[in-house]
């Protein structure tokens, strides 16, 4: 049954039912109850890879998205533990945000990890011990430098394409390409506060 489908008789039929009657409803399209451990693992290292990177300027930066890590949790508890599948667009392609609105929209993402039970709660704390990881071992002062000194080196970039003097652009470029280990942490610091690189670059 699409998500649609599924949301739909809800709503018709079920919306004002007793807690029973909509439990049963709901564990009708229950496929599994649990799911292995290292599919838990598989689904929160992709939770992960999509979540927790972007790129820029070709290059991979970490930048996480917590917004679109529940997202893809409920997408995950939808495709592994139950029998229902999501529309599909036009094109042919899947469209998991109408069918996550209108699951949120109904109150329906609680109703359905209920029924389920506890190996959603397992699932779930996979993914944080999984992301915490994932944090811990990119947030660490080399990671967190490292991505310091690329927002600075973009922001200097920019400088330098606007600069019309070939003479001065060519100095800027030379010292930008040099070993970045060598900048004094307040030069960066100061850049930083400065040009608020946090606020626009990590968010």
């Amino acid at each position: 049954m699409k998500v649609s489908e599924f949301v739909k008789k809800y709503q018709t039929s079920f919306s004002n039912a007793t807690e029973s009657q909509i439990s049963a409803f709901i564990k009708k399209h229950i496929a599994k109850t649990y799911i292995p451990y290292e599919a838990k693992i598989s689904i929160a290292s992709n939770i992960v890879k999509y979540t927790m990177y972007k790129e820029v300027n070709g290059r991979k930066i970490f930048a996480t998205n917590s917004v679109l890590q529940y997202m893809f949790f409920v997408q995950s508890v939808i495709d592994n533990y139950t029998d229902l599948e999501w529309d599909k667009n036009e094109d042919g392609t899947t469209n998991i945000t109408e069918g996550f609105n209108l699951l949120e929209e109904n109150n329906l993402v609680g109703l359905i990890c209920d029924v389920i039970g506890t190996d959603v709660d397992r699932l779930s704390t996979v993914i944080k011990l999984v992301v915490e990881d994932e944090m811990n071992n990119n947030r660490s002062i080399v990671g967190y430098l490292d991505s310091k000194y690329e927002a600075v080196a973009m922001v200097i970039n920019t400088f330098i394409d606007a600069i019309d003097s070939p003479i001065i652009k060519d100095k800027l470029t030379e010292i930008i390409s040099s070993n970045n280990a060598e900048w004094k942490d307040d030069e960066y610091d100061a850049i930083v506060s400065k040009y608020d690189i946090d606020k626009w670059y990590y968010n």
